[in-house]
């Protein structure tokens, strides 16, 4: 495994435990309030985690840009 000190940057970095955490997380409260959660991409930008996203009970997703809404489809 290469040291931080190896990557080049910027690099994001992601604890994917407590990320995937967070997205159960935020989905049981928005369950529990009856609402349905379409969280905004913005800070990953990321399709992998979208689709974590989706996959825990979101209905969908939020971009603020055409360029984003591309990547994520």
């Amino acid at each position: 495994m290469p040291s931080i000190d190896d990557l080049d940057t910027p690099a994001i970095l992601i604890d994917a435990a407590r990320a995937e955490a967070n997205i159960r997380k935020a989905q049981a409260h928005a369950d529990a309030q009856g609402l349905k959660l379409r969280p905004h991409i913005k800070t990953h930008k990321l399709p992998y985690w979208a689709k974590k996203q989706v996959a825990a009970g979101a209905v969908g997703i939020t971009c603020q840009k055409i360029g984003e809404a591309e990547v994520m489809a």
